[in-house]
C-alpha cells in the first residue's frame, strides 16, 4: 500500500515541477524530471514526502525554531497546504508531524555522524589507498636469547641437583636475560 501512495505521489511531483518550470526551455525541464523521479528513486516509498522535505530543510527548521516550542496543529495545517503527506498519501495530522520531526531529527544526526566518520550508505571508507599491502612480517626474533625455556625446563627437571642449586640456575638464567 505505501508504495502505491508513493507512486500516486510522483506524477504530482513531476507536475509541480513541469508548473514552476514555466517559459524555461524543454532540456531543463526534462532535466528536472529526470532529477524528481532520481529524487524517488533514492528517497524510497518507506518514507512520507513530509519527511523527505523536512530532511531536504531542517537545518533552516532548526535554525528558525531556535529554542521556541512549536505548536504542531498550524504547522501541519501549513505542511499540508504545501501538499505534503504522511505514508498513506494523506494530510499529516499534527501529532504525525511531530513523530516525523524527531525521525527526522534522528536521521540527519546519523547522517551527520556517518559523515564525520567517513562512511557512506552505512559502509566505512577506507583512508588507505586501494593498493596498499600490509608490510611483510619478519620472522620473529628470540625473546630469550641466552637460557631457553628448555634450559630452564632441564635445571627444574634434573635429579642430580638440589632445590638450592636449581634455584641458583633459575636467578642465573633470568639475570642474563634481564641484562644483569
Amino acid at each position: 500500500m505505501r508504495p502505491r501512495a508513493v507512486l500516486a505521489a510522483l506524477p504530482r511531483r513531476l507536475a509541480a515541477v513541469r508548473a514552476t518550470a514555466g517559459d524555461t526551455a524543454d532540456m531543463s525541464r526534462k532535466r528536472e524530471e529526470v532529477e524528481a523521479v532520481v529524487s524517488y528513486l533514492l528517497q524510497g516509498p518507506e518514507r512520507s514526502t513530509l519527511f523527505w522535505w523536512l530532511v531536504e530543510h531542517h537545518d533552516e527548521l532548526v535554525e528558525a525554531k531556535g529554542c521556541k516550542r512549536t505548536r504542531w496543529g498550524p504547522l501541519a495545517l501549513q505542511l499540508a497546504s504545501y501538499g505534503l503527506t504522511d505514508r498513506e498519501n494523506k494530510a499529516a495530522s499534527p501529532a504525525v508531524v511531530r513523530l516525523t520531526w524527531q525521525r527526522v531529527r534522528k536521521y540527519v544526526a546519523n547522517r551527520n555522524a556517518a559523515k564525520a566518520l567517513g562512511e557512506v550508505g552505512g559502509k566505512r571508507l577506507s583512508r588507505l589507498p586501494p593498493i596498499w599491502r600490509p608490510q611483510e612480517a619478519l620472522p620473529s626474533q628470540r625473546l630469550f636469547a641466552p637460557g631457553s625455556p628448555s634450559e630452564v625446563s632441564t635445571i627444574i627437571n634434573n635429579e642430580n641437583c638440589t632445590p638450592e642449586e636449581a634455584l641458583a640456575g633459575l636467578r642465573r638464567i633470568l639475570a642474563e636475560r634481564s641484562g644483569r
